[in-house]
């Protein structure tokens, strides 16, 4: 019993700094950076652009938001279930 529980806390732990971090790099990202313009960091290596995708990878569903969000909140129940959490 005692391990599931710490099985479950470490499973809420990194899930919620995914999510922070996710969360973080998105906020600086908009703060930082405009639309389509390019920011360089090392000229010729890194650089970063601000790009909007309104779909999921690829830009596959796009203006499928809702139907994005429920599809995530039903894997994420489905990960829960298998977790046994």
């Amino acid at each position: 019993m005692r391990k599931l529980l710490l099985k479950k806390k470490w499973l809420f732990l990194i899930s919620f700094l995914v999510i922070i971090t996710d969360q973080a790099s998105k906020a600086i990202a908009t703060a930082f950076l405009s639309h389509n313009t390019t920011r360089i960091i090392i000229p010729n290596l890194i650089g970063f652009r601000l790009i909007r995708n309104t779909g999921a990878a690829f830009s596959l569903f796009t203006q499928s938001t809702e139907f994005l969000t429920l599809l995530s909140l039903l894997v994420c129940r489905l990960l829960l279930v298998v977790a046994k959490v």
